[in-house]
């Protein structure tokens, strides 16, 4: 029952990376025109569209929760490797698991302030893209279901703790 939750949380997770990448690919190019345009706008034409601010945040903004989700399963995310220098396989094993054991508690912590604030939100609108403010917040929400997904399936995969 565990090698079949181990590899269908395994599956999930690589099909996740790879819709995450294509995505943040995307909102990076997002990013990158909206940028520019404002650029452009500013110094050629010494005005530059409202809107272009409110898309370089919001894409930004997306794009880093996004892509933290994406650091845990490619192990990407920041780690202290001293460790491995120091203990035993064993401990590292048990200090590695631990830390995504934090990740798990974080990332639900993510799902519950991501929903709190997406509600709070709701309401509020943002000025140039008249978009709902809950929009910048579901950046948070999406990345604590995400990040939860990863790092079960690295949780749950005995090849991450081989050293």
């Amino acid at each position: 029952m565990l090698t079949s939750l181990s590899a269908g949380l395994q599956t999930v997770s690589r099909y996740l990376y790879t819709v995450l990448e294509l995505l943040a690919k995307l909102i990076f190019v997002i990013m990158v025109v909206s940028v520019s345009i404002a650029v452009v706008g500013r110094f050629v034409f010494s005005k530059s569209p409202s809107w272009t601010e409110e898309v370089g945040i919001l894409s930004l903004v997306w794009l880093c929760f996004l892509t933290a989700a994406m650091g845990i399963r490619d192990g990407s995310h920041m780690r202290m490797t001293i460790i491995e220098y120091i203990f035993s396989p064993k401990v590292c094993n048990v200090m590695h698991r631990i830390a995504y054991v934090v990740l798990l508690v974080l990332y639900m912590l993510f799902i519950k302030i991501g929903l709190d604030a997406i509600l709070m939100m709701s309401k509020s609108i943002l000025p140039s893209t008249k978009l709902p403010l809950s929009v910048m917040y579901g950046s948070v929400f999406v990345s604590g279901i995400l990040g939860l997904v990863m790092a079960l399936a690295k949780l749950f995969d005995k090849e991450s703790f081989k050293l």
